[in-house]
């Protein structure tokens, strides 16, 4: 009896020891898990930065494209005229 209960008490203490551990492999874990979420959000935050910047951008450029077609409609018309003037 005192062999299984010294054999049994060994055990626990090994059972406790690997919950200790499993405690802080955990810990660990979450750790990781809150870095990578933290760096996602990062990400994202400078994603979303980008696509503003680039709404921007492009709404700039469809501002710059409808001027150079109403540069070249009214230069169209000019041309016209001038050549109705010239027959």
């Amino acid at each position: 009896d005192e062999k299984i209960d010294l054999v049994k008490n060994e055990l626990k203490s090994e059972i406790n020891g690997l919950k200790v551990e499993l405690k802080r492999l955990d810990e660990k874990v979450d750790l990781v898990k809150n870095e990578l979420r933290s760096e996602i959000d990062g990400i994202k935050g400078e994603l979303s930065g980008f696509k503003n910047e680039f709404r921007v951008e492009i709404k700039r450029l469809d501002e710059k494209i409808d001027i150079a077609i109403q540069i070249r409609e009214r230069l169209a018309a000019l041309e016209s005229k001038v050549a109705s003037l010239i027959k």
